[in-house]
């Protein structure tokens, strides 16, 4: 059989950010036209070959595979029903091809006996005749079924237009466990499966298998992550494909010949049973024959004890643990990248998705040396390993955290305790050993507040030098505060802003004001969760504080520290531990209050208002520690600190007059590595390419949801002109939201806003959004995908309003650029409205009440006017003007010579 068309096991088309409800219908069609492609094949008596029974039996298996993997977007009747048929024509084709196995190997087995047939095979052989010939007559009317799969498939796969509504209780804010949420794309879906479906089977202790029942159990779980990675594999890296997948496969191999031997054994011992008893019957004696049938059930029998014996050899070996520690760990590292990480994570390599597009992977003889930074911290220790990068300055390969609570204890002893240090001290020796399994060039490693205040803070370092040989470094708070800027500085351009950026730690917090990309002032606060909920919380397990009296102290120590607040601050940008898991806080908030609120579980850039987290800090103030721990997006170690933590941010809000809230997931660590990248003559600074290496990624993306490039292609450049002329206009106003950035930002909803008719015509736009949130675009960070979502999101339907959950999450500056732009795309998409790219161009004239467009067309573009005008609503509200649009035909000589 070829391993192409239908009867392939891979499924072309599927991506990480594809939604499951495409994705279900892709696979769906697929796997149940198999089914219906062999069973025909394999209920044709005439035929000798055996192979189309047993890929009919694939075929049902792989089926109910996916159905089992959907079963969140597909409807509930017609996927029992399709079940339930598919079952039927499974064990059909599976006692045919349990008889086709046993016949091939005890034929061949008569074949080669020595000095003629012997009665016990031949009598097995007529029992597994009569046997397949019953099984045969099981698959053909097993096949007279496939119309009424089809039927069944049809019904199933009708519904799948939209991704259905999140039940009532996965709404409510009560629900704990963030994985309990639908998936709402296939990297979501291997996020929330795969861990479950690996575990099941390689979890499984080696005694265990020494019943052949559990090896039989084994060989199902085995057979539903395989399948369950057919579907999935071009989530996955090219390896996956040509290595670790045909090991799988020899592993379910290795099962399958135990489990064949095994019904052998019993299908003799069954046959021996019932022919002595016919013997003894007829003529009172049982004594078997000299090749009798229980000597022929010993020696499989025997055949069976060896390869159960090498079978659980192998299990115990490395070779086993090898391929599941490689599947574990890609899956691993996939989801963590897919869920977790940062869309401008720096550890994502700017490229296109599906290799299409200019090559921006770095040429083969650039230069990559690598360097490790350690951070060791009050609260935990982070090790992050980087390498420089033609294209990014420098990209993270590894970060890697430990919760030590080094600083526990010495806000009221002074000194480091013997039971953080021993904690400490393992980590950093683990992490000297990664450090070392990379090879990095240089390894520095940094004491912030704990092992600044610490009396016994010198001894703790000679033991870090000498047990686990890393040599700290303490810094001051004020290298400390320079360092947190450098790592705010590289991952948002703010150059043009005024604002403040806070690194709050567990010992203390480091204030930064900034203007013009410089720094104007260092503040140092005695501030930090770990010390505050010492001085302040319970020490009894319910986890309460002396709310009031710590309120009073916070703000007592940030008067007296800050004088002077610089007016026109326009946002606060935090790093730390306590803002990273406020925003994950918030984002699962959204995922629970509501389907437009669902983002991906990414934080850098991620944006919160001053009453989000005063509501957040009074909800979680208010509840014990033990409930504290199950709120989405709060781990259990944080939860004991992070209202001391939360209070630090809220009361900064406040004194300095800010009500936006930016949060960065890198810190001190990411400015220590660009300091150590820059001693090595490196340039930390984003390249020239990286704009466009960001809009490769968005249409790749768009590939991947087969747009319609044409039409697409044809609004972006209409939208572009029209922005353009614009900004050039509007000189007041632009640089609101006419710069370089936003332009970018237009260009990519230019090209994704229609990506939602993957998914269904109607609605759409919401479709584009959602798919936009979720998908895979290096190169964007959290803040930009938001706003490129919303963009595309307003190409049509209702504009931009506050009770919109998506857009009331964006900030008042990152509004009224949402808006400003979506309102020039939606006009553009209106001149395109048939679809045939007929207007080839925009010419825009502004003056003090209106902005006029002048369409230039060959032919009379009165429906895409029409539609322009109707769309136009955005745009008249976002720039406060009105709206006119007018066909500009071109002379006759210009139409003429561009005919010729």
């Amino acid at each position: 059989m070829r391993s192409g068309g239908i009867t392939g096991k891979w499924i072309p088309g599927i991506h990480g950010d594809t939604p499951l409800v495409v994705a279900a219908r892709r696979v769906l069609k697929r796997r149940l036209a198999a089914v219906a492609h062999f069973a025909p094949l394999a209920a044709d008596a005439s035929q000798r070959d055996i192979e189309p029974v047993h890929q009919l039996r694939v075929a049902t298996r792989r089926s109910a595979a996916a159905l089992r993997l959907f079963a969140d977007v597909l409807p509930r009747k017609p996927t029992r029903r399709l079940r339930k048929l598919l079952r039927c024509v499974r064990r059909a084709a599976a006692a045919a091809r349990r008889d086709d196995v046993h016949l091939e190997v005890f034929a061949k087995r008569a074949a080669e006996a020595p000095g003629g047939a012997d009665p016990a095979l031949a009598l097995v052989l007529d029992a597994i005749r009569d046997s397949r010939r019953r099984a045969q007559a099981e698959v053909e009317r097993a096949a007279r079924r496939v119309p009424k799969l089809r039927a069944a498939q049809r019904k199933l796969l009708a519904p799948l237009r939209s991704p259905a509504p999140l039940p009532a209780d996965e709404r409510s804010a009560e629900c704990a466990e963030s994985p309990n949420h639908r998936p709402y794309t296939v990297a979501e879906l291997a996020a929330a499966r795969l861990p479950d479906l690996l575990d099941a089977v390689r979890t499984r202790p080696c005694a265990e298998l020494r019943e052949i029942e559990q090896v039989h159990s084994l060989r199902i779980a085995g057979k539903r992550l395989r399948y369950a990675l057919e579907i999935l594999a071009a989530c996955f890296p090219a390896e996956f494909r040509s290595d670790l997948y045909p090991r799988l496969e020899a592993f379910q191999d290795r099962l399958g010949e135990v489990n064949d031997l095994a019904e052998i054994v019993q299908r003799i011992d069954a046959l021996a049973e019932t022919s002595e008893a016919a013997v003894e019957g007829e003529t009172g004696d049982a004594e078997p024959r000299p090749e009798s049938l229980q000597a022929l059930g010993a020696a499989y029998r025997e055949q069976l004890a060896a390869r159960h014996a090498a079978l659980l050899e192998w299990w115990a070996s490395a070779e086993s643990r090898a391929i599941f520690h490689e599947l574990a760990a890609m899956i691993g590292e996939y989801c963590e990248a897919r869920t977790a990480a940062s869309m401008n994570s720096p550890r994502l390599t700017l490229r296109s998705a599906d290799g299409a597009g200019p090559n921006l992977v770095p040429p083969p003889e650039a230069e990559h040396r690598r360097v490790a930074a350690i951070d060791v911290g009050t609260n935990s220790i982070r090790l992050v390993v980087a390498e420089t990068d033609p294209l990014t300055g420098f990209r993270v390969i590894d970060d890697v955290k430990e919760t030590t609570r080094l600083g526990e204890g010495l806000y009221s002893t002074g000194s480091l305790s013997e039971q953080a240090v021993g904690a400490s001290l393992q980590a950093l020796s683990r992490m000297r050993a990664i450090a070392d399994g990379y090879h990095v060039e240089r390894l520095r490693a940094i004491g912030t507040s704990a092992v600044r205040e610490a009396r016994n803070a010198a001894e703790f370092i000679e033991q870090a030098r000498r047990r686990a040989g890393v040599a700290i470094e303490v810094i001051d708070a004020d290298h400390e505060a320079r360092l947190a800027f450098s790592s705010v500085a590289n991952a948002f351009d703010l150059s043009d802003r005024q604002f403040a950026t806070v690194d709050l730690g567990g010992g203390s917090a480091e204030l930064v004001f900034s203007s013009g990309g410089l720094i104007d002032a260092v503040y140092k606060l005695p501030l930090g969760a770990v010390r505050l909920t010492e001085a302040y919380g319970s020490f009894d397990g319910r986890g309460e504080y002396r709310y009031g009296e710590m309120r009073r102290t916070v703000d007592k120590l940030i008067a007296d520290v800050i004088r002077h607040v610089p007016d026109g601050l326009e946002l606060l940008v935090g790093t730390g531990g306590t803002f990273t898991t406020l925003a994950r806080m918030s984002i699962r908030r959204g995922v629970l209050h509501g389907h437009e609120g669902r983002f991906p579980f990414a934080v850098r850039g991620y944006e919160l208002r001053t009453d989000e987290v005063s509501e957040l800090l009074e909800l979680l103030r208010k509840i014990p520690l033990s409930q504290r721990r199950r709120v989405p997006g709060l781990s259990a170690r944080r939860a004991e600190i992070i209202v001391a933590g939360l209070c630090v941010v809220e009361r900064l809000m406040e004194h300095l007059r800010v009500g936006r809230l930016r949060v960065h997931d890198g810190g001190v660590r990411d400015g220590l590595l660009a300091e150590m990248i820059d001693d090595l003559g490196v340039r930390v600074t984003r390249c020239p390419t990286a704009a466009r290496a960001a809009l490769v990624s968005a249409r790749a993306f768009a590939r991947r949801c087969r747009y319609e490039k044409p039409h697409s292609e044809h609004v972006t450049r209409l939208a572009l002109r029209i922005f353009d002329q614009l900004a050039s206009q509007f000189a007041d106003g632009a640089g609101q939201w006419g710069t370089r950035e936003h332009r970018d930002l237009l260009r990519a909803a230019g090209v994704l806003h229609d990506v939602g008719m993957l998914v269904d015509v109607a609605r759409h736009n919401r479709h584009s959004y959602d798919m936009i949130c979720r998908a895979w675009l290096p190169g964007w960070s959290r803040r930009e995908i938001e706003l490129i979502a919303n963009i595309a999101r307003y190409h049509r339907g209702r504009g931009p309003a506050a009770g919109h959950a998506a857009f009331s999450k964006l900030g008042d500056d990152d509004q009224r650029i949402a808006a400003h732009l979506a309102g020039i795309l939606r006009i553009a998409d209106g001149l395109d409205r048939l679809h045939t790219q007929n207007v080839h161009d925009v010419v825009v004239y502004t003056d003090d009440d209106r902005v006029r467009f002048d369409v230039r067309c060959e032919g009379d573009p009165a429906v895409n006017l029409k539609y322009a005008r109707l769309k136009a609503d955005v745009f008249e509200a976002a720039f406060r003007t009105r709206v006119e649009l007018a066909w500009a035909a071109p002379a006759r000589s210009a139409m003429r010579g561009r005919r010729r």
